[in-house]
């Protein structure tokens, strides 16, 4: 019997003892609430010349010495920046006189980015598929620019090619990619 006293006695010690130290263990609490939180995706808009289709480049005539330029106007009318790229793709000749088409291996093609610096210069054929860099169009609202000038400039020079390129013919497409600035 005095065991049952001496155990329900440390019980009841040890219940006292962690309701007295759990009391000593309080903190003052308070608590806000933040509502209405909204959340808007930017968007990046990419418009290329003037109207809303792109006009494309259309010579005709080209023979040895033949050097025409063309701008194009680039423009970001989204919130974010871009950075823009241009590919040569989908490139198709035609053979003139000699059975074999060569225009593309002899015309060049200069791109001038946005900021007025050579971006590249090669062949038709040299630049196909490759993205090329052109520079940044600053998103709206931004204190950079948002629209710019590409130039392209097509030569075919005098010195170096000859009647290969008689009745030739080469069709390409451009595209323009406006790829978010990655911060």
């Amino acid at each position: 019997m005095i065991n049952k006293k001496i155990l329900l006695s440390v019980l009841t010690i040890g219940v006292l003892a962690v309701v007295a130290g759990a009391g000593t263990w309080a903190w003052f609490t308070d608590s806000g609430t933040s509502t209405d939180n909204t959340f808007t995706a930017g968007t990046l808009e990419l418009k290329v010349g003037t109207g809303t289709t792109i006009a494309p480049f259309s010579f005709t005539n080209i023979a040895p010495g033949f050097n025409e330029n063309s701008v194009v106007n680039v423009e970001n009318t989204g919130s974010i920046d871009g950075n823009l790229y241009v590919t040569i793709t989908n490139i198709e000749t035609t053979a003139g006189s000699d059975s074999k088409a060569d225009l593309q291996n002899k015309m060049d093609i200069t791109i001038t980015k946005l900021d007025g610096t050579t971006a590249v210069t090669g062949t038709v054929d040299t630049l196909a598929n490759t993205k090329i860099d052109v520079g940044t169009l600053y998103g709206v609202g931004s204190t950079e620019s948002s629209s710019g000038t590409l130039d392209f400039a097509f030569n075919v020079d005098g010195d170096n090619v000859g009647n290969e390129i008689q009745g030739d013919g080469v069709t390409f497409d451009v595209i323009y990619d406006l790829e978010q600035v990655h911060s």
